[in-house]
């Protein structure tokens, strides 16, 4: 969307021919302001539309999947837990095993359906705006990524300060549960 709006007012509004193959395809819309400010608002409303309906599909698609994927999860722990000899069951309190069970299958759930998507959108959306921004100006561009080892450092100690806590609330949880049962 940034890219149409860009096109539109440099093209039309501060009269910068557009460079190479998209200038020669454009030229007689651009000749025409009016008409090409139109024919901008159409792209950009398409763009939106697309993009909507390709985001519509995709989480649909997730949801479908992960609970897909989750209900096997379920089924394979369940015929594990099954196949578990006696001795293993007499030392495990089952309000702890039913809690661990319960809480590890929805955080994995979380995950798949929320969390991964976003992982894959985050990497497609940096790769994107990187190559839009080389693009652009290359000299800015690697200023700007000067930065991105310091996020990826702060991300990577957030991260596993996040994941020792989460793993002793998950235990204390675990042992709350065997406590009530």
């Amino acid at each position: 969307l940034p890219q149409i709006i860009r096109v539109a007012v440099d093209s039309v509004f501060a009269g910068r021919p557009l460079p190479g193959r998209l200038g020669k395809l454009l030229a007689p819309v651009l000749a025409d302001p009016p008409r090409a400010l139109l024919l901008a608002a159409g792209a950009t409303l398409l763009t939106a539309a697309l993009a909507g309906l390709c985001s519509y599909l995709g989480q649909m698609g997730i949801a479908r999947g992960s609970e897909a994927f989750v209900k096997s999860l379920r089924d394979r722990l369940f015929e594990h837990i099954q196949k578990l000899p006696f001795s293993w069951h007499s030392r495990n309190q089952t309000g702890e095993i039913i809690q661990r069970c319960t809480s590890d299958v929805e955080v994995i759930r979380q995950f798949v359906s929320t969390q991964l998507l976003q992982v894959f959108r985050i990497v497609f959306l940096v790769a994107v705006s990187l190559g839009a921004m080389f693009s652009m100006d290359r000299k800015i561009s690697l200023i700007a990524c000067a930065f991105l080892p310091a996020v990826g450092a702060y991300s990577c100690v957030f991260h596993f300060k996040i994941a020792r806590r989460f793993r002793t609330a998950d235990e204390a949880e675990g042992q709350l549960s065997a406590d009530v049962q």
